[in-house]
């Protein structure tokens, strides 16, 4: 093989590596497997190619070939020490492997070379988690959240970790943190709740709330927990009231007229927010890479969150208003107060989330308009879907308590 051919193929193995690399997409095996022949036969002839062990390293993670493909970077960190990509293959295995010591001192030498490569912050600071040292795993997740404020992820072991060193409020704000950005995030519902239940950190219901979320999500662990919880009694009793997830609600309340009437009320409380959202623009907002920045949205804002008027905040006023002007703050305290009549745990664990967001929605919208400044702002755009989506949270509920007392 001439060394103007043995270039030509390794510029195109190493174009395919990197295509690969970059667009995630899978490559048939027959296919794998004629590229690392190819790449056995080249290192056969020169073994001095660390680049040709680095791509090879990657086809055999392809075929699930685990120990070659140690054996490559570990031969690529060899011959170029001074290059991260070894390091960082072999730091991903023994990361894989649970041989956090070994992974810990590769991404070392990782980010020594490319200091501001985020996701090496990241896998060392579980490896650091891992180990214990909990103050340097903290210092890895805040690079990480640094770059990338929406990984929630990041936000969950930097709480993991300050709950370890006790700074329960501060790890408190970070699991809020984490369900925020991944409201699917069933891990941190568990740990939340179980912090607020050991430190006493907020009523039991509360707490038992974000384990009973993390339960429909699925996780087993939530489960154990349950199951463990239900034998004391105060918490059984609590459980019981709560009526979610675990066994089929007895919908007794549901006759009341003053329920009825809570029930009614949310529904068009609902309907009118989700016109007025119609109204709104809706902001292009783009889905956010694992590290990056956010795409910003161009959003049209009108008056539905401007001041919050007591005298004007009633029911007659949200059913006749013109949806342009709606309130949502006005529509988020009496979602609350309908909530609080319907005696549902989890419709008013999602009023007070709504309550919240609407008045930051407000606040930073006016701030905005009285310093003259473009109210098409990214954080306005993910205030808006936030709460969008908690309203959905809440018409689902809201279904789901129809449909389990229709079955009585």
């Amino acid at each position: 093989m001439t060394i103007s051919y043995k270039r030509k193929v390794l510029c195109y193995l190493l174009l395919c590596f990197w295509i690969s690399r970059a667009t995630s997409q899978p490559v048939g095996d027959d296919s794998i497997i004629k590229q690392r022949n190819t790449l056995d036969e080249m290192l056969l002839k020169d073994s001095s190619q660390y680049s040709l062990y680095l791509v090879r390293a990657y086809l055999n993670e392809q075929l699930h070939d685990t120990a070659q493909a140690f054996a490559d970077y570990t031969a690529a960190v060899r011959l170029a020490p001074d290059s991260a990509e070894g390091y960082i293959g072999r730091g991903r295995l023994r990361y894989s492997r649970q041989d956090y010591p070994r992974a810990h001192i590769d991404f070392i030498k990782a980010l020594q070379i490319k200091p501001k490569q985020t996701d090496l912050y990241y896998y060392r600071g579980i490896c650091r988690l891992k180990l214990t040292a909990y103050p340097e795993a903290i210092a890895d997740f805040t690079e990480v959240i640094d770059a990338d404020s929406v990984f929630a992820t990041a936000y969950f072991y930097r709480a993991m970790c300050l709950t370890k060193l006790g700074q329960f409020e501060e790890a408190l704000l970070d699991f809020n943190r984490a369900i925020e950005y991944n409201g699917a995030f069933a891990e941190a519902y568990v740990a939340r709740g179980q912090l607020k239940l050991t430190r006493n950190m907020a009523r039991k219901d509360n707490a038992l709330l974000d384990i009973f979320a993390a339960f429909k999500l699925g996780n087993k662990d939530a489960g154990n927990l349950l199951t463990e919880l239900n034998q004391q009694q105060e918490t059984r009793l609590i459980m019981d009231s709560l009526r979610v997830y675990i066994v089929k609600e007895t919908v007794v309340t549901a006759d009341r007229p003053e329920v009825k009437k809570a029930v009614e009320t949310s529904k068009m409380l609902m309907q009118r927010a989700k016109l007025n959202m119609m109204v709104v623009q809706k902001p292009a907002v783009a889905i956010l890479p694992t590290f990056g920045a956010a795409v910003k949205p161009q959003m049209q804002i009108n008056a539905s969150f401007l001041e919050l008027s007591p005298s004007n905040c009633s029911e007659a006023e949200v059913s006749t208003r013109r949806t342009s002007s709606l309130n949502m703050r006005c529509i988020a305290l009496l979602l609350k107060q309908q909530a609080l009549t319907i005696k549902d745990g989890m419709l008013l664990e999602i009023a007070n989330r709504i309550e919240p967001l609407a008045d930051d929605f407000a606040e930073l919208y006016l701030g905005l308009k009285n310093s003259g400044a473009s109210t098409n702002n990214e954080e306005l755009a993910k205030l808006q879907l936030k709460i969008e989506q908690l309203f959905f949270e809440f018409q689902e509920r809201l279904a789901e308590r129809e449909q389990t007392a229709s079955k009585k």
